[in-house]
């Protein structure tokens, strides 16, 4: 087991440099979690054209996606002032993940309904 343990510390020596186990193991940890969203970005944008296709139709999709990347910057730009505005930072971001929970629910009770 130390030959497997000595090998991975040489070769993230010789990728990072000199870096200690507990910043070792936080970048696999930050790795996995990378890896996890690219994964859920991956499988959410394959379902996101069928889902957008069954309630409008795919003719609309050029002016969604003018729509989305017109309304990105704004977006942006108020949460970069809305976190240097507030002291507690992990606040903000408690905030936006629950604006996005409630809106992920309610839309999945939308599309569950029956009539669509």
């Amino acid at each position: 087991m130390s030959g497997i343990k000595e090998t991975i510390r040489s070769i993230s020596r010789s990728i990072w440099g000199p870096i200690s186990g507990a910043e070792l193991r936080q970048c696999g940890l930050l790795a996995g979690v990378f890896f996890s969203f690219v994964v859920c970005l991956w499988v959410l944008r394959i379902i996101k054209d069928i889902i957008f296709d069954n309630l409008v139709g795919l003719s609309h999709l050029p002016n969604a996606k003018m729509l989305s990347s017109v309304t990105s910057l704004p977006i942006v730009i108020l949460y970069s002032k809305l976190v240097d505005s507030v002291p507690e930072r992990r606040y903000v971001l408690y905030a936006v993940f629950g604006v996005f929970s409630v809106a992920f629910f309610v839309l999945a009770g939308v599309l569950a309904h029956p009539a669509l």
